[in-house]
C-alpha cells in the first residue's frame, strides 16, 4: 500500500489505535468452525430426510406385500386341504385293493389333518364372507366323502373285495372329491 500510513489503512477497518487487533489465524478458524457445523447440520438434514424416506418405503413395500403373504397363506391352506383328501383317498384305495391295515395309515392321519386344515382357512378368511360361504359349502362334501371312505374301508373289512367294489362303482366318491376341488380352487 504505497502512500498510506497504518493509521490510514486502519481507518477503514474496525480496528483502532490502542485495541489488540484479532489474527488472522484466529477468524480462519472461527469461521471454518462455523462451516463445519453447518455442513454437519446440513449432513444431519439429508441423513433424516433419507431415513425418513427409506422408512416410508418400508411400510409401503410391507402394506403391498401383507394382502399377497395372506393370499398365498389361504392358497396353501386349502392346498393342505385337498392333499389331505387325496391321502385319505389313497389310503382307502390301497386297504381296499390289498386288505392289509398298514396301507389306512395315510387314510387316518389324512382323517385327522383335515379338520385342522378345514379351521386354518376359517380363520384366514375370516375377513372374507365369499370364501366362508363357500368354506360352509364345502363342509358337507368333506363329510360326505369321509363317510364314503369310512363305508368302503368298512364294506371291504366285512364283505370283501367284491363289497367293497360295488360301493366304488358307484362313483359317489369321485363325484365328491370334484365338488371339494372345484370348491377349494374358488377360495
Amino acid at each position: 500500500m504505497y502512500g498510506t500510513s497504518p493509521t490510514a489503512s486502519a481507518r477503514g477497518s474496525r480496528w483502532r489505535p490502542g485495541m489488540v487487533q484479532p489474527s488472522l489465524d484466529h477468524m480462519t478458524q472461527y469461521l471454518v468452525k462455523r462451516a463445519n457445523l453447518l455442513v454437519f447440520g446440513v449432513l444431519l438434514a439429508i441423513l433424516a430426510l433419507v431415513g425418513a424416506a427409506t422408512w416410508e418405503r418400508l411400510n409401503a413395500s410391507r402394506q403391498v406385500r401383507e394382502p399377497s403373504q395372506h393370499s398365498y397363506d389361504i392358497l396353501l391352506a386349502s392346498k393342505d386341504l385337498a392333499i389331505a383328501l387325496r391321502d385319505a383317498e389313497r389310503g382307502q384305495r390301497g386297504y381296499v385293493l390289498t386288505g392289509r391295515d398298514e396301507y389306512l395309515a395315510p387314510y387316518d392321519a389324512a382323517r385327522d389333518r383335515l379338520g385342522v386344515h378345514q379351521g386354518e382357512l376359517q380363520k384366514l378368511t375370516a375377513d372374507n364372507p365369499d370364501q366362508q360361504r363357500r368354506l360352509r359349502e364345502l363342509a358337507p362334501v368333506i363329510a360326505r366323502k369321509l363317510e364314503e371312505l369310512a363305508q368302503t374301508v368298512q364294506a371291504r373289512r366285512d364283505g370283501g373285495l367284491d363289497a367293497a367294489e360295488r360301493i366304488v362303482d358307484t362313483d359317489a366318491g369321485r363325484d365328491f372329491m370334484v365338488d371339494a376341488e372345484r370348491t377349494l380352487s374358488g377360495l
